[in-house]
């Protein structure tokens, strides 16, 4: 079973990360399907349902975005071009890293670390991070 962070209690970002290195049931939550082998793609009509979502500058300006550099399913242009859309409403966490995921299982201390801090607390960094290559990466 997942384990929320309730916002009514402050959670200390390595607790969090103690806790989640911890209990890694909630894996499934976190990837769903993909940890099978299953995309949801393979679900989707053929044919739209509803029109694409528009992104920009104006909503809420609470956007985290933690981004790989070498991830093979999102690449880094299109991570850009996502976080130019949204303007002054979110912050970009590079890490210079392979594969996909940039939280929780991989293993960039930096970025991990702006993350849970993100999670934890609802702050963000002021400005963009890149987060520099660690050994065994």
């Amino acid at each position: 079973m997942a384990r929320a962070v309730s916002r009514s209690r402050s959670v200390s970002a390595d607790s969090f990360s103690r806790a989640s290195r911890r209990d890694a049931s909630w894996a499934w939550e976190e990837r769903g399907g993909s940890t099978a082998g299953i995309g949801p793609c393979a679900f989707w009509p053929a044919e739209r349902v509803e029109p694409p979502v528009r992104i920009g500058d104006r909503g809420p300006s609470n956007v985290l975005m933690v981004q790989n550099e070498r991830d093979p399913g999102t690449p880094l242009a299109g991570a850009r071009e996502l976080r130019r859309a949204f303007g002054q409403r979110a912050t970009m966490v590079t890490a210079d890293q392979g594969g996909d995921g940039a939280y929780a299982f991989d293993g960039n201390t930096c970025a991990k670390d702006a993350a849970t801090e993100f999670l934890t607390t609802g702050r963000r960094p002021a400005r963009g991070i890149r987060c520099a290559a660690e050994p065994g990466e």
